[in-house]
């Protein structure tokens, strides 16, 4: 009875894609289309449905920037979760929406139907995300869609916009049926799981159907072994209800398959089998201390675990004297918070000791260690550089949400390339992330030291330390800040004895646009080539604290060159700051 109503949804599924497809929706255009800057839905796909979308590596797919793909569609049902991952292009960061139409009207403009949106997607970022269908979401076939645009610009489902790609796909929502459990998620083990003896199986129970859910079988299976049953009894409500229930307690070893799964809603056969079952595989978190290269041959092998199991104390990573030639990018990683963090060091704690370095040749692999999302994690007693000859050689890149960053005692070294474009700077900072730390440090070369590129005065970076470095020459500016609020700068000596220049001005040495409650203490600011600096020290909307008082102290700033022809403009240029 199950395989013939699961054939009849397909059925009923296929002809609604097919009826569908002659619906007029907008098409939206681009002044440039996607092939030009790749601001692209590199890839796209989605989860939780009885028929997903798979869409990987599609890249520009149309000359127009806008393709239809009919042929492929996700099938869900009213109160379902839609869990999608979309991949943004290789060149540019992008913000990326979604749109859904619920009402089946033909277009995107109803309330709700922005189902959902990431202002910042980096460029080759992965942004993955869930949406729930309304319960009272109308039955039957009509469209999705995804659209990318160049982050400076809104958004709009129809209008023309400067850059990026759209994607629409075909959604269908099926009528409820009377009788449907399911599994709407595995609440315990988790994943780290710290402790793998005698644990609760725990699950969110879920009804999606159209009768309340008063009974039914729920059952866990441990590899291969005897499933193990409990019958539930309750009263859960239609579409979308949910309770917590406790299926049994097992121990597990690591590794281990989790397959549970729920049978016989209401004593009868369940209408929709594709949301009954949910699986997992345990796995231990990492903790204590391990080798570069002995226990992890390299440092991609070691966030690779990091990745899949997360950690579940202090993780220190040890790395033997070498060089190491590599790029690695850290995501979030489960478990870590200030008391569960990540360490790299030289094991012999000398500087020198450990080099690791890439030589980055475009956008897409511009940087040598990138953290998009990764928190509470910690370089110490390295030298790490990028050797690239082109305008992408940043060598730390730090997006958006990346909390807890902390580099100590380490050289970071970036090219000599000549460009003034941020994608050459030596640290990056693409948004708001709080809790940097840069301190006993030396960082060298690039079109930038330090550069912060955000545009959110909203959700500034907060607690920002950056102390007791040697920051030496930068192409243009040497440490550029915007949007931070608590910025302690202290012991610093930012310098310039190279020839970069070619003999004309740099514009900052210490630039800083709506940073708040600072204190900048003890510095020296100089320079021995060229014609010096416009602006050595400039602040634009800086305020400070009122009580106790921000600090702008006992710094020591050189405006001009020995024997230079011509004159920098201001030693230290405030406008609009202060202490309020």
């Amino acid at each position: 009875m199950k395989r013939l109503i699961q054939f009849s949804t397909f059925i009923a599924a296929f002809l609604g894609f097919a009826q569908f497809a002659a619906a007029q929706y907008c098409t939206p255009t681009y002044t440039y289309a996607c092939s030009q800057y790749n601001m692209t839905v590199n890839s796209f796909s989605t989860t939780g449905g009885s028929i997903n979308i798979t869409n990987n590596n599609q890249g520009c797919s149309g000359g127009s920037g806008h393709t239809y793909y009919s042929s492929l569609g996700h099938t869900t049902s009213p109160a379902s979760l839609v869990n999608f991952s979309v991949t943004s292009g290789p060149n540019y960061p992008v913000r990326i929406y979604i749109w859904v139409d619920y009402n089946q009207d033909g277009d995107f403009y109803d309330a709700g139907e922005q189902v959902a949106y990431n202002n910042y997607v980096a460029n080759n970022g992965t942004w993955t995300g869930s949406f729930t269908i309304p319960a009272t979401a109308a039955s039957g076939a009509t469209r999705m869609r995804v659209r990318s645009v160049y982050y400076y610009y809104g958004n709009h489902p129809c209008n023309n916009l400067y850059y990026g790609e759209s994607e629409d796909y075909n959604f269908t929502i099926q009528a409820p049926y009377n009788n449907d459990a399911g599994i709407a998620e595995i609440l315990n083990p988790a994943v780290p799981t710290c402790d793998l003896d005698s644990v609760d199986v725990q699950v969110s129970l879920t009804n999606q159907g159209l009768d309340t859910l008063q009974n039914c079988s729920v059952y866990y299976q441990i590899n291969t072994s005897t499933p193990v049953a409990m019958y539930y009894t309750g009263s859960i409500a239609p579409q979308g209800g949910l309770d917590t229930v406790t299926i049994g307690n097992a121990s597990f070893s690591n590794g281990d398959s989790l397959t549970v799964w729920t049978e016989l809603p209401n004593g009868v056969q369940d209408s929709i089998s594709s949301n009954d079952e949910l699986s997992m595989t345990t796995a231990t978190g990492l903790s204590g201390t391990y080798a570069i290269p002995a226990d992890y041959a390299t440092f991609n092998e070691a966030k690779d675990d990091l990745v899949a199991f997360g950690v579940c104390g202090d993780v220190v990573f040890n790395v033997a004297t070498g060089t190491y030639t590599e790029q690695v990018e850290f995501p979030d990683i489960l478990g870590t918070d200030e008391d569960n963090t990540i360490t790299f060091q030289s094991a012999s704690g000398s500087t020198g000791d450990v080099m690791l370095n890439f030589a980055s040749n475009s956008s897409a692999n511009g940087y040598v260690v990138k953290f998009s999302g990764g928190d509470f994690i910690k370089f110490q007693d390295m030298t790490i550089k990028n050797n690239a000859t082109s305008t992408y050689g940043n060598v730390i890149v730090v997006a958006v949400g990346s909390d807890n960053v902390t580099f100590d005692n380490c050289r970071i070294k970036g090219n000599s390339y000549q460009t003034t474009s941020y994608w050459s700077s030596s640290i990056l900072l693409t948004g708001s992330s709080h809790n940097f730390s840069l301190t006993n440090s030396r960082i060298q070369n690039g079109s930038a030291s330090i550069y912060m590129y955000q545009t959110n005065s909203a959700s500034p970076s907060e607690n920002m330390v950056i102390d007791s470095n040697q920051i030496e020459n930068s192409m243009y500016y040497q440490v550029y800040l915007r949007d931070v609020k608590g910025f302690h700068f202290e012991g610093n000596t930012i310098t310039n004895d190279s020839s970069l220049y070619g003999g004309s001005y740099g514009y900052s040495q210490l630039y800083m646009s709506n940073v708040s409650d600072f204190d900048i203490m003890r510095n020296y600011i100089g320079h021995s080539v060229g014609n010096g600096y416009y602006y050595p020290v400039y602040l634009y909307n800086c305020v400070g604290r009122n009580n106790p008082r921000s600090q702008f102290s006992n710094n020591c700033i050189f405006a001009a060159t020995d024997g230079a022809t011509t004159y920098n403009y201001n030693g230290v240029y405030s406008y609009g700051s202060g202490a309020y």
